[in-house]
């Protein structure tokens, strides 16, 4: 429940594309040599497969999560996407050539563990839905993730990132590490679908008022939480939900766990996704984060910048050997630099 969709909107984009948010700006996501209906054009070729704009115009919505690009940034974000094509292709070729690939077990435990986050296997259909992706297309997506993975492990396989780094790392950064005043909560969900009757709501807010006189008459909220609560990503922890800011959360939630003091309880608060009972076990003022509590997140974000360079240069060779053609002149050249990573470090700690 870290986002404003509190745990049950799955990033079935991201899903698609995980090599691609992992490794930085290597894109997972290579074109298909699949024929294309007309009226869509070949804009690069790489080898013998070809690329065409609809492989483009889906890798800038990934990109971008679906939202319109400024008009000064198309030109940016497509050479981008071209070159995330680019290099998803070579890096599934030489993931073939050397024998590595994704198996069925390894891409449905990956769609097992979506089908929790979404609640069930109804709710990753909704969410499939949303996004207007199919079953097959998530599969694929998992499997090419899966495979470039296991390519990336092998040639540029994570190395320790000494104490003394992190710490130069944490004292050179302070603006990254400012932490505003956040809350950390417990809380029970019972879910309410959009679509319920008036019977069903009534239904669910009779047992939240059943669960909230049972923690009143004082049954310890984690053990209630992970036997009742319909909020997955939580309800394993004793409805734990971390310490979260102001604007992580959807508005009534916010203001109900904002408004108490350690230990209380909340009334029931009705959101779009039905009724939560809310316990803040801690509240923290603005202030610093410590190195100590980010320095698991700093090594990670370091580890993965160290990384990055090496792949990029990896990428580099296979191109050198590599037949790329780009088609369409609007396309060529390389992309801008993006003005900040595309993993931020102060993002890098702060999801933590």
């Amino acid at each position: 429940m870290r986002t404003k969709a509190i745990v049950l909107g799955i990033t079935l984009l991201a899903a698609l594309g995980a090599a691609y948010a992992l490794r930085g700006r290597i894109g997972a996501l290579g074109a298909t040599p699949a024929a294309q209906a007309d009226g869509d054009p070949v804009i690069a070729k790489v080898n013998a497969v070809e690329i065409h704009r609809s492989d483009l115009d889906k890798r800038v919505a990934r990109m971008t999560r679906g939202q319109a690009p400024a008009p000064d940034q198309v030109a940016n974000l497509e050479r981008g996407a071209l070159k995330d094509l680019v290099s998803g292709h070579l890096l599934l070729e030489e993931a073939a050539r050397r024998g590595i690939s994704a198996s069925p077990e390894e891409v449905q435990q990956q769609v097992s563990q979506l089908e929790q986050r979404a609640g069930g296997d109804a709710g990753l259909e909704k969410a499939l839905s949303e996004n207007q992706i199919n079953r097959t297309d998530l599969e694929q997506g998992l499997a090419r993730d899966i495979t470039i993975s296991k390519l990336l492990e092998a040639v540029a396989p994570a190395e320790p990132v000494s104490r003394e780094a992190e710490q130069a790392f944490y004292d050179s950064n302070p603006q990254l590490f400012a932490a505003p005043e956040s809350v950390r909560a417990r809380h029970i969900l019972i879910r309410v679908a959009g679509d319920a009757s008036a019977e069903q709501k009534d239904a669910a807010r009779k047992k939240a008022d059943e669960l909230l006189a049972q923690l009143r008459s004082g049954v310890d909220f984690a053990t209630l939480a992970g036997a009742n609560s319909e909020d997955p990503g939580s309800a394993q922890k004793g409805g734990d939900l971390g310490f979260f800011p102001r604007g992580a959360m959807t508005p009534p939630f916010e203001s109900a766990a904002f408004a108490l003091q350690p230990g209380e309880l909340s009334d029931l608060v009705e959101t779009e996704f039905g009724f939560h009972i809310l316990k803040v076990e801690e509240r923290r003022p603005a202030g610093q984060r410590s190195f100590e509590e980010d320095e698991p997140s700093i090594a990670r974000y370091l580890g993965q910048q160290k990384q990055q360079g090496q792949l990029e240069q990896f990428v580099s060779t296979l191109r050198v050997k590599a037949s790329v053609e780009v088609l369409d002149p609007k396309l060529a050249g390389e992309p801008a630099p993006p003005a900040s990573p595309a993993q931020s470090p102060a993002a890098g700690v702060a999801e933590e």
